[in-house]
């Protein structure tokens, strides 16, 4: 089996954890303004 280089390894973890910080974040926002269920503004 091929070992994943540190650097690739460092990057990949990088992006997850921003993506899951920034995700946290918009869902935050559609929270706090009230537009979480987009379901309600489509029907």
């Amino acid at each position: 089996m091929v070992k994943i280089d540190p650097t690739v390894k460092k990057e990949t973890l990088y992006i997850a954890f921003v993506t899951f910080i920034l995700s946290i974040l918009m869902q935050a926002v559609f929270l706090i303004a009230g537009m979480w269920n987009l379901l309600q503004y489509i029907i």
